[in-house]
């Protein structure tokens, strides 16, 4: 309110009359708008009252007029036996139903509240039924039962009815009459409000012209009388009065304003006869001083108390040093000193020297300087520097501190003053600069008389140095000469006579050359000149290259040799001078450490190789170990021996990690250990860590929990394979120093870039802790806290150290933070690159979840934490108990509130009450109305489910712990049956597994494996998966393999084997030509570093390690078989045993097979009505004799659908009729019948949901109009000869077959076990030759042929087998 007052004092008066007759305005416009509004409203509401309520009660009235109408023709007409009057009561009757037709028509339209709908509704059921009644009476009538329809019409039934009828209108016209009630209360209701408002508006208005009135008077009077006392108290001499109002924008700002303008040049003329009287005298006193000592001391002095100032020095211009000497100071503290001599530039000081310009600071910083006194000191709030200038000339430069800032008086009377200092400064440099020379020219004549005497003693001198440097060469360590510009020796010590074998004097004038040995001396002009041209100075000998000397002796020594040019000194021209070292012992030493070096590196390999071996024969049990416990866990095992091999199976896995962490510790060791760049998702990193980690946690009792932030990106670049091994090794080491708690593996980001994102893992436990001594060497090589942790929990101690390694060659760090007996965490930071293009894939939409209710109940706080935070990231509404007596009573008051819970994530195992019986409690309290529940168990799902089972309880879903976010919301999804499923990861990989397993089945694999285990376990399990499989024990037996045959899909290679190893082999392969492209897979034990490079660079195409990882193993396989082969063997067509390839040939010396007939073409098949040839013939691989055996068989098939179908249905037995539709729409869509396949579908879709005749029997006849057209057009095609009808001989005694039916016989199993279509053209030429040879396998075959027609390949298999057994 007080800015209110001010802001109107501020206002021109102009500006406040306008206000005041503004707000005037503004309350009677009000008052306008007010009524023009109510007289609206109610206008708008007496004709809607009008519109839908009178008009409504009109028309329901007429409904009721015409009704009454409406009987009393009916009446007529029964009654009367005249005709006229007959035909007129029926033409009244007529005209009553049509007028009550278009009278509710209108009332309909008038009908907006939902109890008045309903009621109409009830009325016109009421008046179809009345309608139909009253059309059976007159239908009665007309056929002369005249009585029979007067008893119908007076009968309590009819009346009841006509009662009905009258009393669903009188409802409708008595709402409508009590709503027209209500609108007229409504308006009087307005009227009587506005009337009030109204009255309000006049009463505001009044009191608003009195408030602002009085705020005029008032701001005009107060402004004024302020303004007057300013004024007076400036002419009284108080020229710092401040005067009021001068922000005030009206007539009392500008008259302020004005009379401020009048106190600024009083002031003016008052600082200018201040600073003319204190110039004059200042000036007088300095002229009196002496020496610049004493003219700064004066200076300040009388300055000081004028200027304010607290500290201050005067420097000295000196120009022939460029300088500044102190000449004196002011007020300096205890501690504080002034340098005596300043360089220009140097400092505020310098630099004002420099650009000859004052440099004024304010408020400096409280160090910069202080002045003090006997009672304290203070920072000054201003510092001048200011240059001495006498015209264009620097004379020196003052600067002073003051603790106030600097006033216009003081600085006009300081400018006032720098002239007069300027000039005194001048005459007392004159002063000094000529008594200076006079001290200078005394100078001089001493200065000539000692230089005659130091003369005399520098001769002395250089005999005395010449004669030391010449002693310098004689003793140097070093052999020294000089060399004349022709290259001849002037000068030697006698240390290079020796060296050489000469004496000193020999030497002398001797040619350089004669020391070069004579292989060298070609090349030594060459080097001369270029040294000349380069000089400087050059060092030869000490870089790797022997530089030798030739001794008189005709002998070599090794040399280092240093030479550099000397100058042209008294006439010699340029020589050189040259330092000859022998270096023989030098040499010797290096021969040595060479030698050395040479024996470690040969020490390396063979420990390189030690491992490697001892890899290979380690790793090569292993695999059989592995191997074959994991195909005994698919056969049949009781529980004592499944617990065994499970035991046996996870003991070998847990070996062969350590293995591994030891052949990753050499790698690291090598240097030879780096990182992959592949597509990967971390949701499968996460969940492959929770498949190892999960069974260890649960073994212990323990909770493994993911704490995975939000807005992580899901597609990632790495290596996830050493990104998991990391996580693995911590959380392992979690769960294993940790006894009770959870263990939580935690993701979040740090940054992220548009091409990489740093992310941030952590591993918490609950366990034993560490000391602070003991985290320090945690990371070493086979390190662990202290010698008790090896003994009580195992390991060797390489885990820490190899994840270190792995996670700085993720461009990130590890650390870890423990305490002792209160758990470690773990921590480390790694670099990932993000997918360009990534496809995301979840169960459903998370936006379908908003705004459901969902109850998280988990004694365990950090559990209950991390799913709570999920659930809300995904928009959900969340509520959290920490038992089951707390969710029970939650869910009742949520029931209660009519906020019912959609969800509850519920743990099993709990303190007093466990997630199973309170579930059980809920569902049995809550009925049909408890919600959906996800069970979470960190505790195995199987129990989880015994428990529920147990006390009744059934829940929608089964979450195993750790629970990520898409596990999550993929079981949200199932249990509330929200979103379209899509596959799930662990659904996805296992149809990956699925598909490689149907891409490898018939493929023909070369095994070469030298161990008999190996060799069984790879044979059984490759050829469980359909694969062909041939052995070769060595190479050479592979290479012999495959000069005979060489078509094979891959070849499984090991590579160290007797005879020939993979190696070799390999290389011998891809020596051939044709055998280029045909894939060769290293299959060995072999796990050291730069295996997988030696088998590439060996010729082999990827790497399978033992023990064999059956899933990698096949997804190699189709990894590579899934390739089209380039090389000459592409066009050969598939190998044997493969689909689409030829039978097996015969063995060697077996007859030929017979020709079997060639595939008809398309042309030879007639069109048929509804039908696409192509599209059934590529279903069958274009093989139209089978085609021609499918439509014959959907001929006999389909021809009785009709009779079948129409019988399923009159019987009522609707499974029988869905199955038979479903069963036509499959068959359709087999053979082409597009057309018919969607109108069969459209029948089963009609059986499922409303299988009563009337709803079917109209699609039955679409589908007969397809259907019938084809079966005549399909029974005109010739029968092929089919298998069946082939005729054999007479069951004859036991019959010797030939080989060549023996070889058929064998392709005919190959191509069923493969499902190949080409079994029907062998089945028939098989047939045909048995009949010929009168074998009695021929009469056998008929099922094998019909289960072929069925394109059932197993049946047909086993009516083969059954064939044969019986005609042995």
């Amino acid at each position: 309110m007080t800015g209110l007052v001010q802001h109107y004092h501020r206002s021109s008066l102009t500006a406040k009359l306008a206000t005041a007759f503004a707000v005037v305005l503004l309350m009677a416009s009000l008052i306008s708008m007010l009524g023009l509004y109510t007289v609206g409203k109610v206008s708008h509401q007496i004709e809607d009252m009008y519109e839908n309520e009178l008009q409504g009660i009109s028309d329901a009235r007429a409904v009721q007029f015409f009704y009454a109408d409406m009987e009393r023709s009916l009446r007529d007409a029964l009654l009367t036996n005249d005709e006229a009057d007959h035909a007129n009561a029926m033409r009244q009757l007529d005209k009553a139903h049509a007028d009550i037709s278009r009278e509710v028509a209108e009332l309909r339209k008038r009908i907006v509240q939902e109890d008045n709908r309903r009621r109409l509704a009830a009325f016109d059921q009421n008046y179809a039924a009345y309608r139909l009644a009253l059309e059976h009476m007159l239908e009665l009538a007309r056929q002369g039962r005249l009585n029979e329809a007067r008893l119908r019409i007076s009968s309590r039934e009819f009346r009841t009815m006509g009662d009905t009828v009258g009393q669903a209108m009188e409802a409708i016209a008595t709402s409508k009459e009590q709503s027209a009630r209500a609108t007229l209360k409504a308006v009087q209701v307005l009227a009587d409000e506005t009337r009030l408002r109204g009255m309000v508006l006049l009463a505001l208005g009044g009191l608003s012209s009195v408030l602002l009135a009085w705020l005029i008077v008032r701001s005009i009077r107060v402004s004024a009388a302020e303004l007057r006392t300013a004024v007076e108290r400036i002419a009284a001499g108080d020229l710092e009065q401040q005067v009021p109002h001068t922000a005030y924008q009206n007539d009392v700002g500008a008259l302020a304003r004005a009379v401020t303008v009048l106190q600024g040049f009083a002031r003016e003329l008052e600082v200018q006869r201040w600073v003319k009287a204190h110039t004059a005298s200042i000036s007088a006193e300095l002229q009196a001083t002496r020496t610049f000592a004493e003219l700064a001391q004066r200076f300040f002095t009388l300055t000081a108390p004028l200027l304010g100032v607290g500290h201050g020095v005067l420097y000295l211009h000196e120009k022939a040093q460029r300088r500044l000497r102190l000449l004196g100071g002011f007020a300096q503290c205890a501690g504080q000193s002034q340098e005596p001599y300043i360089p220009l530039g140097q400092g505020l000081v310098g630099q004002c020297a420099v650009e000859r310009s004052p440099i004024v600071l304010t408020n400096p910083p409280a160090d910069y300087v202080r002045v003090g006194s006997a009672l304290g000191e203070a920072a000054p709030r201003s510092i001048n520097v200011l240059p001495v200038m006498r015209g264009d000339e620097l004379l020196g430069v003052l600067e002073i501190a003051s603790l106030e800032p600097s006033a216009p008086g003081r600085q006009a009377l300081l400018d006032a003053l720098m002239p007069s200092l300027a000039a005194n400064l001048e005459i007392m440099e004159r002063n000094l600069a000529t008594h200076q020379l006079l001290q200078e020219t005394q100078a001089q004549a001493r200065t000539l008389e000692r230089q005659a005497d130091e003369l005399a003693r520098q001769k002395d001198a250089i005999k005395a140095t010449e004669t030391w440097y010449h002693s310098i060469i004689e003793s140097s360590p070093d052999g020294m000469l000089v060399l004349d510009p022709e290259g001849c020796i002037s000068l030697a010590n006698p240390l290079v006579g020796t060296m050489f074998g000469y004496g000193e004097e020999e030497l002398i004038g001797m040619p350089i050359a004669t020391l070069i040995p004579f292989y060298a001396r070609d090349g030594y002009a060459a080097q001369r000149d270029s040294f000349a041209q380069e000089g400087g100075s050059h060092l030869m000998g000490a870089d790797g290259i022997r530089v030798y000397g030739l001794r008189k002796d005709g002998t070599e020594i090794p040399i280092e040799l240093g030479i550099s040019r000397l100058p042209d000194v008294g006439g010699r021209g340029e020589c050189v001078c040259a330092s000859v070292r022998d270096v023989t012992q030098r040499h010797r030493a290096e021969d040595e450490v060479r030698r050395a070096r040479e024996l470690a590196e040969e020490a390396t390999r063979a420990k390189s190789e030690f491992l490697a071996n001892m890899s290979h024969e380690i790793r090569t049990p292993m695999n059989a170990i592995i191997g074959m416990s994991h195909l005994t866990l698919q056969t049949t095992l009781n529980a004592k021996q499944r617990n065994y091999i499970e035991k046996v199976n996870h003991s070998a896995e847990n070996l062969l990690g350590i293995i591994n962490d030891i052949l990753d510790f050499s790698k690291i060791e090598a240097g030879k250990l780096s990182m992959e760049k592949v597509d990967f998702k971390l949701a499968d990193v996460l969940d492959h860590v929770a498949d190892l980690i999960g069974i260890k946690a649960e073994d212990q009792g323990l909770e493994l929990l993911f704490n995975t932030a939000s807005g992580l990106p899901a597609t990632l670049v790495g290596d996830p394979l050493r990104l998991g091994q990391v996580l693995v090794n911590l959380c392992s080491n979690a769960v294993k120093f940790s006894e009770r708690g959870e263990v939580i593996l935690g993701t979040e980001m740090v940054a992220q870039t548009p091409d990489e994102v740093e992310l941030h893992f952590w591993v918490q436990d609950s366990g034993i802790g560490m000391t602070q001594e003991q985290c320090t060497r945690l990371f070493q090589s086979f390190s662990q806290a202290d010698s008790s942790t090896t003994r009580r929990y195992g390991g060797t101690g390489l885990g820490l150290a190899i994840s270190r390694t792995l996670v700085e060659l993720m461009q990130g760090r590890i650390w870890v933070e423990s305490a002792l007996g209160h758990g470690s965490t773990f921590h480390f930071h790694a670099r990932f690159g993000l997918q360009p293009d990534p496809t995301p894939q979840r169960m459903f939409d998370s936006q379908e979840l908003l705004g459901l209710r969902i109850l998280v109940v988990d004694d365990n706080a950090a559990a209950r934490e991390i799913l709570s935070t999920m659930a809300r990231n995904f928009g959900l509404e969340v509520d959290v108990a920490r038992d089951g007596d707390e969710c029970l009573s939650l869910v009742r008051q949520a029931n209660e509130r009519q906020l019912a819970y959609d969800l509850v994530l519920m743990d099993w195992r709990m303190p007093r009450m466990d997630g199973a019986e309170a579930v059980a409690r809920m569902q049995s309290s809550h009925g049909g109305d408890a919600p959906a529940v996800i069970m979470v168990t960190a505790f195995g799902r199987e129990e989880a489910m015994t428990a529920l089972q147990t006390r009744g309880a059934h829940v929608n879903a089964v979450l195993t712990k750790p629970v990520t976010p898409s596990t999550l919301l993929e079981a949200v999804g199932e249990a509330l049956g929200k979103g379209q499923l899509v596959q799930s990861r662990a659904a996805t990989r296992e149809q990956g597994q699925k598909e490689h397993l149907q891409q490898l089945q018939g493929t023909r694999v070369l095994l070469v494996e030298d161990n008999e285990l190996n060799q069984e376990l790879a044979q059984e399990l490759l050829r469980n998966a359909g694969i062909d499989v041939v052995v070769a024990c060595n190479g050479q037996e592979a290479l012999d393999c495959l000069a005979q045959d060489p078509r094979f899909d891959a070849v499984l290679m090991d590579c160290q084997m007797p005879v020939m190893d993979g190696f070799v082999a390999t290389q011998k392969i891809r020596a051939q030509p044709r055998l280029d492209a045909l894939p060769i897979i290293a299959m060995t034990a072999n796990a050291m570093a730069g295996d997988r490079e030696k088998v590439i660079e060996a010729g082999m195409v990827d790497h399978i390690p033992k023990p064999l990882r059956v899933g990698e193993m096949f997804a190699c396989l189709a990894r590579w078989i899934g390739r089209p082969l380039t090389g000459p063997e592409a066009g050969a067509g598939p190998p044997p045993g493969t689909p689409g390839g030829a039978p097996p040939p015969p063995l060697a010396g077996a007859p030929s097979l017979p020709a079997v007939p060639k595939r008809s073409e398309l042309s030879e098949l007639p069109k048929l009505p509804g039908v696409d040839l192509a599209a059934g013939l590529h279903i069958v691989q274009q093989d139209a004799r089978l085609y021609r055996r499918l439509l014959g068989l959907y001929a006999h098939e389909q021809a009785g659908f009709a009779a079948a179908f129409t019988a399923a249905v009159q019987a009522g037995d609707a499974p029988l009729a869905t199955r038979l539709a479903h069963t036509l729409k499959g068959a359709s869509g087999t053979i082409g019948a597009q057309a018919l396949a969607t109108a069969a579908a459209g029948l089963e879709a009609a059986c499922q949901t409303t299988p009563s005749r009337t709803g079917v029997l109209p699609l039955l006849g679409q589908v007969e109009a397809l259907l019938q057209p084809l079966i005549a057009a399909l029974e005109q095609l010739p029968r092929p000869q089919g298998i069946a009808q082939a005729t054999v001989s007479a069951v004859q005694p036991p019959h010797t077959r030939s080989a060549a039916t023996a070889t058929m016989l064998q392709g005919l199993r190959q191509l069923l076990q493969d499902s190949d279509a080409e079994a029907v053209d062998l089945l028939q030429a098989l047939t045909q030759r048995l009949a010929a040879e009168a074998d009695p396998l021929a009469a056998q075959l008929t099922p094998v042929a019909r289960a072929i027609d069925r394109i059932d390949f197993t049946a047909a298999l086993a009516a083969l087998d059954q064939a044969q057994a019986q005609t042995l």
